[in-house]
């Protein structure tokens, strides 16, 4: 029997009020009305307060919606998103079917920030490929980092000086630096640490970190992270290439910005002359 468009709108509209009846989400039937095939539940993940670089494993049910089977295929961050997820993909549901899905989620390194991240399951669905969760939560202040970025200068030892504060006044020891590219790591418990990246030995690493977590021993925060722009050393990447220098000392920069997933880093990097072909050790 052939449905006219206002008939199947009906009919779509009966299967999402039978739907959520038995216990599917609301979200479910506004799901139905912009076109999705699938819903989640809950319709957001929300994390509340975590923990700075902490890695989570949060669940989230995943239904079929429509009157068919429904396969998901690939899932993967949106934008800026920085957590880590692993699903099993693919995997196929019926008409009405759930499945719990654990996400491995990385929290973003920043403190005193709420943050809000999406993930994109792709779908088998021509019309409406994808959907996209939220995950939401912040990170309280613990420890003040400042600064809490600071900029790589391969050539002044005096340049990336942090300070650590414990904003509850509690004394905490720094326990380690990952990598060990700090100066002098202090040893007592203080309130307050001053810290001094080693250039020479960050550089001495080849692949040009773009972060340092350090450890400490304040039970409200076991890790602090301070990220590593690469802006001045792309700079003067670009200047020794325009003189004719190697082009293979531009290649750790390349690498340094595949492994952060900054595109105007890998710009940058490219257009100072890194060598692909050198990165991985290769010759041309």
């Amino acid at each position: 029997m052939r449905l006219f468009p206002c008939q199947l709108v009906l009919v779509v509209g009966v299967l999402a009020v039978a739907w959520a009846a038995i216990g599917g989400s609301i979200v479910a039937q506004e799901s139905v009305r912009d076109g999705a095939v699938i819903a989640f539940d809950p319709p957001a993940l929300e994390l509340g307060e975590v923990e700075a670089g902490d890695r989570l494993m949060p669940t989230v049910k995943v239904a079929n919606i429509v009157d068919r089977p429904v396969t998901v295929d690939y899932v993967f961050g949106s934008g800026s998103t920085t957590g880590s997820w692993s699903p099993v993909t693919p995997f196929t549901f019926g008409p009405g079917e759930s499945i719990e899905v654990p996400f491995r989620f990385l929290v973003p390194p920043r403190q005193g920030n709420a943050f809000s991240k999406r993930i994109c399951f792709r779908t088998d669905d021509r019309d409406h490929p994808l959907a996209v969760l939220t995950v939401n939560g912040s990170v309280p202040l613990k420890i003040a980092v400042e600064p809490d970025q600071v900029a790589a200068c391969r050539d002044d030892p005096e340049t990336g000086t942090i300070t650590l504060r414990a904003v509850d006044g509690q004394a905490f020891r720094i326990l380690h630096a990952n990598p060990p590219i700090v100066r002098d790591l202090p040893t007592d418990r203080r309130v307050e640490h001053t810290l001094h990246i080693d250039w020479p030995a960050w550089a001495a690493r080849g692949e040009y970190p773009v972060a340092v977590a350090l450890v400490t021993s304040h039970p409200e925060l076991m890790k602090a992270t301070v990220l590593i722009s690469l802006d001045r050393v792309l700079a003067q990447a670009g200047e020794e290439s325009q003189e004719g220098n190697d082009r293979g000392q531009a290649a750790p920069l390349l690498l340094a910005a595949v492994r952060s997933a900054d595109l105007a880093a890998l710009a940058s990097a490219l257009e100072a002359g890194a060598d692909v072909n050198r990165m991985y050790g290769r010759s041309t």
